[in-house]
C-alpha cells in the first residue's frame, strides 16, 4: 500500500522544492517487471514536498480509504474507492471508480477509462499529478533530467487544481476594483468589484472558476470574492454603491441569497448591487421569492452582460432591474457604427429610462465612445477610461483621485457643447 503522507515511507520517492535536497528510493521500487516505470508526481495543498509514488505493475486502486485503496490520498474530496490504475507500454490506463467529485485527464472529467502518457495531468477530486515514465535500470540523475520530469516551478504552475484546494481552504483570493462614473457629471456612482489571486496557474476571475467548475465548488468561490469585495470595501465607500458578482452556476435562492444576507448582516448600511449574468435571466425572472428577498435586504439589482447572447427585452421589463449593463460589444466603438446601430441602441436605452432602469455603458476606452454613449442616454459607464482595475490602496480612495479622468472628460463635453453653440451663432 502506498499512502501520500509524510510519515509514511513506503514506496514513495520525495524531491524537495528548487532541489533543496536528494531524492531517496525505497527499496521496493527495484520490485518491477513492467519495461518502463511509471510514478505520480504531485504536491499535497500546504506540503513544501514534491511527493513520488510508483505505480505497481499489477496497477494500484487510488482512494481515501487505506482498508481498500492501494494508494491512500488524504483528502476530503477523494471517494474511498475512487480510480484505477493499470500501467501499459503505450501509458496508465485510468479508470474512474464511480467517484462524487471526479477523476480527470488532460484537465478533462472522464467517464470510464482513458489512457494518460507521460507528461499528462492526472487529478483525483483535488488532489493533482503529472504522469512520469522512466524506463528500467536508468540511473538515478538521469531519471531527474529526463525528458518526462518537468522542473518544481514548471509543476506547480501545472497543478492548477491541488493549487485551487489551497486557495479555497486559506480564501487566497485578492479583489480590485473598478469605477463607475455618471456620465453627465462626471460623478463616481459606485465600484465594481473583480477577483484576481496570487496563486500559480489562478491568477484570473476566469481560471479560478475553471477550477471551480471541475470540483462542483462554484458557489463556494463566489461566495468567497462577494465576501472578500465587502471586507476590502469596507470603510472606503462613502456612500458609493459596491457591484458584486454572481456566477452562472450558483444556484440563487439557495446560495446566492445566503450570502447575501451574510454580507447585509456585516454592512447593514453600505449601498449594494448584486449583478446577474444575462444567460441567467429567464430563471431570475421567473423567480420571484429571489427578487423579493433582494429588495427585502435592501440590495439593488444589475443585469450585466446585456446584449451579449440572446437578449429578450421582455424578460428585462419583467424583471425590472436597477441597473442594466451593456455588454462591451455594443458599446466599443460605437463612435464609430452605423447611425441604424446607434439608433437601435438608443431605442433600447430610451425604453430602460423610462422605466427608471439605469443603463450602464460597458468597456469605454476613449472619450468618443463616452461622448456617444451619453448621447444616446447611457446614465453611467465602466472601463479603462475612467479606470483600471485596480486595489483599494492604489485607487486612493477618493472621489477625487478615483474620477480625475472623469471630471477631464465631463470638462471636455462642456468645452465642446460651447464651441458648437459659438459656432451656430
Amino acid at each position: 500500500m502506498v499512502r501520500l503522507h509524510p510519515v509514511c515511507h513506503c514506496n514513495i520517492d520525495t524531491v524537495t522544492l528548487a532541489g533543496r535536497s536528494p531524492m531517496s528510493y525505497s527499496a521496493l521500487d527495484t520490485d518491477v517487471t513492467c519495461t518502463t516505470t511509471w510514478r505520480l508526481v504531485g504536491r499535497l495543498p500546504g506540503e513544501p514536498e514534491l511527493q513520488r509514488i510508483r505505480i505497481p505493475s499489477a496497477g494500484a486502486t487510488v482512494g481515501r480509504s487505506s482498508r481498500v485503496a492501494d494508494i491512500v490520498l488524504p483528502s476530503a474530496f477523494v471517494s474511498s474507492r475512487h480510480a484505477r490504475l493499470v500501467p501499459t507500454d503505450l501509458g496508465v490506463e485510468i479508470s474512474d471508480s464511480g467517484s462524487r467529485n471526479g477523476t480527470f485527464v488532460r484537465r478533462e472529467r472522464i467517464e470510464g477509462s482513458e489512457i494518460a502518457e507521460a507528461g499528462d495531468t492526472v487529478a483525483f477530486a483535488d488532489i493533482e499529478f503529472q504522469l512520469q515514465a522512466d524506463p528500467l535500470n536508468r540511473p538515478v540523475d538521469q531519471q531527474l533530467g529526463g525528458t518526462n520530469v518537468l522542473g518544481s516551478n514548471a509543476l506547480e504552475t501545472e497543478w492548477t487544481i491541488s493549487n485551487f484546494s489551497e486557495l479555497l481552504e486559506k480564501k487566497l483570493v485578492r479583489i480590485v476594483m473598478q469605477p463607475i462614473v455618471e456620465l453627465r457629471t462626471g460623478r463616481l456612482i459606485g465600484l465594481a468589484s473583480q477577483a484576481r489571486s496570487d496563486v500559480r496557474g489562478l491568477e484570473t476571475s476566469a481560471k479560478m472558476f475553471d477550477a471551480a467548475e471541475q470540483l462542483n465548488k462554484v458557489a463556494t468561490l463566489s461566495a468567497i470574492c462577494r465576501e472578500k469585495a465587502v471586507d476590502t470595501a469596507r470603510g472606503a465607500l462613502k456612500g458609493k454603491r459596491l457591484f458584486l458578482d454572481t456566477h452562472a452556476h450558483e444556484d440563487f435562492t439557495r446560495d446566492v441569497l445566503r450570502s447575501m444576507d451574510v454580507i447585509r448582516r456585516k454592512l447593514p448600511l453600505t449601498n449594494l448591487v448584486l449583478k446577474v449574468p444575462e444567460d441567467r435571466l429567464d430563471e431570475v425572472a421567473a423567480t420571484r421569492t429571489f427578487v423579493r428577498k433582494l429588495a427585502q435586504m435592501r440590495v439593488e439589482l444589475s443585469l450585466s452582460e446585456f446584449g451579449a447572447g440572446n437578449s429578450r427585452i421582455n424578460e428585462v421589463l419583467r424583471l425590472r432591474p436597477d441597473f442594466v449593463s451593456f455588454h462591451h460589444s455594443l458599446t466599443s466603438d460605437i463612435d464609430h457604427s452605423t447611425p441604424q446601430a446607434q439608433d437601435a441602441v438608443k431605442s433600447i436605452v430610451t425604453m430602460l429610462n423610462s422605466l427608471s432602469i439605469r443603463c450602464v455603458a460597458d468597456g469605454i476606452e476613449r472619450n468618443e465612445e463616452a461622448d456617444v454613449c451619453r448621447r444616446l442616454g447611457f446614465d453611467s459607464a465602466q472601463g479603462f477610461l475612467f479606470g483600471r482595475p485596480a486595489g483599494i490602496d492604489a485607487l486612493c480612495m477618493t472621489e477625487h483621485a478615483i474620477t480625475g479622468v472623469a471630471a477631464a472628460h465631463h470638462q471636455r463635453r462642456h468645452t465642446q457643447e460651447f464651441d458648437a453653440v459659438q459656432d451656430d451663432e
